[in-house]
């Protein structure tokens, strides 16, 4: 019945309908798999943010003395320097 001469445009849309279907369906995954990526990427990202910040801090600390960087207690200005930028960073990450 579909088949014959007369009904060809509903042939056509029935295949468009299809093909705007298969479209759609193809944009639903990619977006889903885009918002996932986008997910786990902003908490790498973020890790690594902090990871260089605390990297820098600590850095710091090791370089003030030859010996270990618990031998010579760093002034307490410092000490609140680097705890006032750490927790920036961590507000900032967050």
């Amino acid at each position: 019945m579909l088949t014959t001469p007369g009904l060809s445009v509903i042939i056509d849309a029935i295949k468009e309908s299809r093909r705007i279907f298969q479209r759609m369906n193809s944009y639903a995954i990619y977006r889903i798999a885009e918002t996932l990526r986008v997910l786990f990427f902003a908490r790498i990202q973020t890790l690594m943010y902090l990871k260089l910040s605390v990297a820098g801090h600590l850095t710091i600390f090791l370089t003030r003395t030859r010996g270990p960087f618990w031998s010579i207690r760093p002034a307490k200005i410092l000490w609140i320097a680097v705890l006032g930028a750490q927790i920036v960073a961590t507000l900032i990450a967050v």
